[in-house]
């Protein structure tokens, strides 16, 4: 792969019919295809086969129930591809888990419908009975909340007595929390969707990229051809960003990098990410830590609407009058602790302003997100014990993934 980096970077084309470059592109173009014959049995028979990971079936009726459940979660892009992908991923979760032995009792599932509920201020019984009104089974909910569970248990079999914080990992995370309360970043950014087509592909061609020490002109070079984000044009670029402003996922990553360092690649919703250093500036003055954030993210299939609209929308709450004549276009209101959100949602709201609207990357319909209000503080310090916890927890996440990634490339992931 890092060879046939270089060959690109070196306007030299690799030997063979077609590099693995070459692949992935045309994987991307076919993100999420199904052949007509495909439509044709769902059609038929919403219960026939869709997808085959290893030994266990996805069909199309739990493919369906999947975008109705992304959806309520407000989970921006292709709802159809990140139904197909985290299916895919929760077949090799749960076959994971039975391999090491590891069930979801009745009492931690209880829980977890309980827990939800509560998230939206609801019992358990007027979420299932909401979800009914959606068109979602009740049991959809279930398998999603118990694959969770079961994963976790997993990751922490697997992990935790190998993952060890230090004292002095406390108390670089508390230098760094000072740190980025003041500082500002100067990055460029490479991001690519990601389908059940191109996944392994493009998570390696990422992953290269960190061990190439490319320059900025060649980074630049790569992002234009590649990325699928509006920077592209501009070979990444992004403007000045105070680092606390950055999703805490990417935060983590880019703070420890020297000039011309490129992150290790990091997953948003449908896509991965990297970025690189082009400069870092710890002069400023602290900025206030940002604690709610009041934001709308908009679905259409029409690109040129997201257009009109950022001529004609002043205000959020515009959004409503805009679109109440379209029935295509999806208006989802939230108000999140910064520290919550989706990472591409976090990073889409870090490069505008109140009442700008801005591109989501990673999928294939047309989405944006519009920023309607901030308010902000200063967030108490964690102790020693709290950032010891969060930190455990955010490289347990890191090695969640990357041990899912080796769980796909061991896989037959193929349709029928």
């Amino acid at each position: 792969m890092k060879l046939m980096i270089k060959a690109f970077l070196n306007h030299r084309a690799p030997k063979g019919p077609i590099s693995l470059l070459g692949l992935l592109m045309i994987a991307v173009a076919c993100a999420g295809c199904f052949t007509p014959l495909s439509y044709a049995l769902a059609q038929a028979n919403p219960f026939s086969t869709a997808i085959i990971v290893s030994d266990r079936a996805i069909n199309y009726y739990g493919i369906d129930q999947r975008v109705l459940l992304e959806k309520l979660l407000g989970t921006p892009g292709n709802l159809g591809v990140a139904a197909q992908n985290n299916l895919i991923d929760d077949s090799l979760r749960l076959a994971e888990a039975n391999r090491l032995g590891i069930t979801a009792s009745q009492e931690a599932i209880d829980r977890a419908l309980a827990d939800f509920a509560n998230r939206a201020n609801k019992s358990t019984s007027e979420v299932l009975k909401y979800l009914a009104s959606q068109g979602i089974d009740a049991q959809t909910l279930i398998n999603f909340l118990t694959t969770n569970i079961v994963w976790r248990d997993v990751v922490r079999k697997k992990f935790v007595g190998r993952t060890e914080i230090s004292p002095t990992d406390v108390d670089r995370a508390l230098l760094a929390q000072t740190r980025g309360q003041r500082t500002r970043v100067f990055l460029s950014e490479l991001i690519m969707p990601l389908t059940p087509q191109n996944r392994d592909q493009t998570v390696d061609f990422a992953a290269s990229l960190r061990e190439l020490n490319l320059n900025q002109e060649q980074f630049s070079e790569l992002a234009q051809k590649y990325s699928a984000a509006q920077t592209a044009s501009n070979g990444g670029k992004l403007d000045w960003l105070p680092l606390s402003k950055l999703p805490i996922l990417i935060a983590d990553e880019v703070k420890t990098l020297a000039k011309d360092e490129v992150t290790a690649p990091i997953f948003l919703t449908n896509a991965v990410a990297v970025f690189q250093m082009r400069g870092i500036d710890e002069k400023g003055a602290p900025e206030p830590i940002l604690v709610f954030v009041d934001y709308a993210l908009i679905g259409t299939k029409d690109t040129a609407i997201l257009a009109q609209m950022e001529g004609s929308v002043d205000t959020c709450d515009d959004l409503y009058e805009f679109s109440k004549n379209d029935p295509t276009i999806l208006i989802n209101r939230n108000s999140q602790a910064r520290s919550s959100l989706a990472p591409d949602v976090a990073l889409a709201i870090s490069k505008i302003d109140l009442g700008e609207v801005g591109p989501l990357s990673g999928g294939t319909e047309a989405q944006a997100v519009m920023l309607c209000n901030l308010s902000t503080q200063r967030e108490v310090a964690p102790d020693r014990d709290q950032l010891k916890e969060m930190l455990l927890n955010r490289r347990l996440a890191v090695l969640s993934q990357s041990y899912l990634s080796e769980l796909r490339s061991n896989a037959i992931i193929r349709q029928p």
